[in-house]
């Protein structure tokens, strides 16, 4: 069983949002260097070389594994989009195969989420979701609906959010 633990902002700011902690950060390292109290796991130790024989030494965070998260291009950032979106789907248009894939991002969430200590991957993910300009799909709703039954099933085994601490 995991237990969530109560972030807390820095300076007493109440209205900090994502997107405001990563604006003065370079992309590729805003989620290895934000501070413990932001960020619930710590991500310092899960960088991961791409390769050792690579000259750049390009490094790659572990939750781009992800399948609904990526980095944004130079061109995308240049045009003020968000360094690293957690929100990137593309739904085949078949109503019920995309449910099972967003059920199965779900899932994926949710081992990532424990193995890192990262109960925010699930608020940054239906943060940048709300903020797609296209109808929502399948694939958002089965990701939705496999946190809704896990949270009924946590519930119903009576276990609460207040026990487990704020998310």
């Amino acid at each position: 069983m995991a237990i969530a633990s109560s972030i807390t902002m820095p300076n007493g700011h109440k209205e900090l949002t994502r997107r405001d902690m990563l604006a003065g950060l370079s992309f590729s390292g805003a989620a290895l260097v934000l501070p413990h109290a932001v960020l619930s796991g710590d991500f310092s130790a899960d960088r991961m070389h791409l390769s050792d024989n690579d000259p750049e030494d390009h490094h790659i965070h572990p939750v781009l594994k992800l399948p609904f998260v990526r980095d944004a291009s130079a061109f995308e950032r240049t045009a003020g989009a968000a360094p690293r979106s957690f929100w990137t789907v593309y739904p085949s248009g078949d109503f019920i195969a995309d449910c099972t894939v967003g059920a199965g991002y779900a899932e994926a969430a949710l081992d990532y989420m424990v193995a890192a200590n990262a109960p925010e991957i699930l608020s940054w993910a239906v943060f940048d979701m709300m903020r797609l300009p296209r109808m929502r799909s399948g694939v958002e709703v089965g990701f939705l609906s496999a946190f809704g039954r896990l949270a009924l099933q946590s519930h119903a085994a009576g276990l609460s959010a207040r026990a487990g601490g704020a998310a």
